[in-house]
């Protein structure tokens, strides 16, 4: 999992260190990878976010994979399981450009 993730300085700058410390989920089943061929093409994590409420964390997909539509597969994915675990609602905050 981890060499699919980006090094996240290159996108947030020096702010990554503040952002960082909100995007670390509390077990490892609430992250979801997408698989072709046995191959990891790409990820997401939902992490509580309020009550009742849950947040996507930590989208990314390899850069072969986009333009494709698999990133809105990753968030509707997301968005199913969090309403498996009865959540209401699902949020994603996006970092800075």
């Amino acid at each position: 999992m981890k060499a699919l993730l980006p090094n996240c300085n290159q996108k947030d700058g020096v702010k990554h260190g503040f952002y960082g410390q909100f995007n670390f989920t509390t077990t490892k089943n609430d992250i979801l990878v997408t698989y072709f061929d046995y191959i990891a093409l790409a990820c997401g994590a939902i992490k509580q976010y309020g009550n009742k409420i849950m947040e996507v964390k930590q989208m990314y997909l390899k850069p072969n994979a986009r333009g494709n539509g698999i990133a809105s597969i990753v968030l509707k994915d997301s968005e199913s399981y969090a309403m498996e675990l009865n959540y209401k609602k699902c949020i994603l905050v996006i970092g800075v450009n």
